[in-house]
């Protein structure tokens, strides 16, 4: 399931935990052909899944740790600026 990075829509990570939810009600219902026939298959077409969402969830929390840490420096030199600004002033 290699993908492009670049390639992934917003609602990939839904479709990954809706195929993920499917592959385990395939996997516990009994009798199921699909189950009977290709167990193996199905198992490492879900692991697949979970690995890609595994890897979309930790760069969304990547790029939302990074967006905090940017803001808040941001905030951070902006107050220095005025706190200065604000004390040079006649």
């Amino acid at each position: 399931m290699e993908r492009d990075q670049n390639l992934i829509k917003p609602d990939r990570k839904q479709y990954l935990r809706e195929l993920v939810e499917m592959y385990d009600q395939q996997l516990n219902s009994k009798g199921s052909f699909l189950r009977e026939i290709s167990h193996d298959l199905i198992v490492r077409w879900k692991q697949e899944c979970i690995s890609e969402l595994r890897k979309i969830e930790q760069v969304d929390l990547e790029g939302t740790i990074l967006a905090a840490s940017s803001a808040s420096s941001f905030l951070t030199t902006k107050t220095n600026y005025e706190s200065t600004w604000t004390l040079s002033a006649p």
